[in-house]
Order: C-alpha cells, then sequence, then structure tokens
C-alpha cells in the first residue's frame, strides 16, 4: 500500500479501532485510516454529536463546570497569546485569527493585550450559542463567527498577521483545500501556528493503535512535520518552526511568502 501523501510503500498496518483500520507511514510520519470516511457520514456523525450534548446541557442551568473549564481555557489561551506575541516582538497593531477559538476564550485573552484584535471562527453552534450568552455579553467589539459547514473556512476579506489551529487541523476533512484558504487569509510574511498530536512522538510511535490520539470520525488525518512542510509548499508558506513542546504534542508554524 501506498502512503496518501510521500507515496513511499512502507505503510504499516496498526490495526483495527471502531471497524476502521488505520496506517501510519515510517517515511513521512502520517496516520490515517483506509477506507477513509465518507464526507456525509463524518458531518451527520457530527451533527447527531452537537445535538446530543445540546440536549444534555439543556437539562441544567448549573453554568458552573462550563466555568471553570471556560476559565481553564482562559488561562491557556493567555498563554499561548503571550508566547507568540514575545516571539514577535515589538508591533504596532496585529490581526489574528483563531479556527476554533477555545469557547471565546481567545477572544477574552487578547482583550489583556494593547493593539491586538482577535477574531474567532467556531463551527460548533453550541459552543457559539454559549460564547455569547456567558462569555461575550452582547459586546459588538468581540469577533465571533459562526460556520455551519464542518469543512468550510471562507477567505476573509481582512488579511491576518497571524492564524491559528489548536486542536482544530486533525478535525478537518479536506485539509488541502482549508490550508489555500488560510494561505489566501495571511498577509504576505504573516505567521501559521498550529498546535496538534505529534504521530512522530515517542508516544504515537510505542503505543500504536492504542494512542490515545487515534480518535475514529474525530481525528482524520494526524500530520507530522514533514507533511506540513509539503503542504506549506504548495501554498506560497515556509515551515519556520517544529517543536515537541509536550508529550505526544507539537507546535508547528509557517510563514507565508
Amino acid at each position: 500500500m501506498i502512503c496518501i501523501d510521500c507515496k513511499q510503500d512502507s505503510i504499516i498496518n496498526l490495526g483495527n479501532k471502531q471497524d476502521f483500520t488505520y496506517f501510519r507511514c515510517p517515511a513521512c510520519g502520517i496516520i490515517y485510516t483506509s477506507p477513509f470516511y465518507l464526507y456525509d457520514y463524518i458531518n451527520q456523525y457530527k451533527k447527531d454529536y452537537y445535538k446530543t450534548y445540546a440536549k444534555m446541557k439543556s437539562n441544567t442551568t448549573d453554568t458552573k463546570g462550563r466555568m471553570d473549564r471556560w476559565n481553564r481555557d482562559l488561562e491557556i489561551s493567555e498563554e499561548r497569546i503571550k508566547r507568540v506575541l514575545s516571539s514577535i516582538g515589538d508591533y504596532k497593531q496585529l490581526f489574528w485569527l483563531d479556527i476554533g477559538g477555545y469557547a471565546g476564550s481567545m477572544i477574552r485573552a487578547s482583550q489583556k493585550f494593547n493593539n491586538l484584535y482577535m477574531h474567532v471562527v467556531e463551527k460548533n453552534k453550541l459552543i457559539v450559542r454559549w460564547s455569547r450568552q456567558y462569555i461575550l455579553n452582547g459586546n459588538e467589539k468581540y469577533q465571533l463567527h459562526e460556520y455551519e459547514d464542518f469543512d468550510v473556512l471562507e477567505v476573509s476579506t481582512i488579511p491576518f498577521d497571524i492564524i491559528s489551529c489548536y486542536d482544530v487541523f486533525e478535525h478537518f476533512h479536506d485539509p488541502v483545500q482549508e490550508m489555500v484558504n488560510i494561505s489566501g487569509t495571511l498577509k504576505s510574511g504573516g505567521l501559521f501556528i498550529v498546535e496538534q498530536p505529534d504521530p512522530l512522538s515517542n508516544e504515537a510511535v510505542s503505543q500504536g493503535i492504542n494512542w490515545k490520539h487515534i480518535k475514529p470520525f474525530e481525528h482524520l488525518y494526524l500530520f507530522s512535520y514533514k507533511n506540513f512542510e509539503k503542504l506549506f509548499n504548495r501554498v506560497n508558506m515556509k515551515l519556520i518552526g517544529y517543536v515537541s513542546h509536550m508529550p505526544g504534542r507539537m507546535q508547528i508554524v509557517g510563514r507565508k511568502i
């Protein structure tokens, strides 16, 4: 069997999980399943999941658990923003697009930093509604956008200095098209930041099919830095950073040429 990305023929069969067979390419590191999930099948799965989740949450008026989780997400978001800004140095103003947004915490955290304008796109209607009600409080200066289609990020009319995907890229059904759209939305010299599971990590290689980040219907492709480097070259970007900053995870940074 030939790798879907680097076309090498040394693919390793990791085994089965929920009736799907997973493969890892030792040459480039990518992990994927074959046969691949049908797009409509994934969409229906996610819609059913969110519907069940929304119904479960609607049975209680107690928001303490969600607020506790959000406060933790806020701390994580603040640290992420600090790390990026410290690497950039002085700036006059920055426009940042985060895909996912951690339930509004990226927007709220950004308000602590001068001249940083944060926009967020979120594809989970429940998270959007909850964030607007309990976190954003109807304040129009917060830019939270809802996208109903799970895999459509329209090219924005605003050119962004930074675009980030924290635990999101591995969920894209069509990562190549998403990368084309992301590149088209970045300014020349702009940064694209990804944090996600690292398929080349010791944890991933040693645990195989039992690695916790192999999640049927959710993690569709697990790209390595080698896959990202190749993908960036296709969309006028360059890989400038790769760090395994915690066990089993990595940060990738690309720059628009």
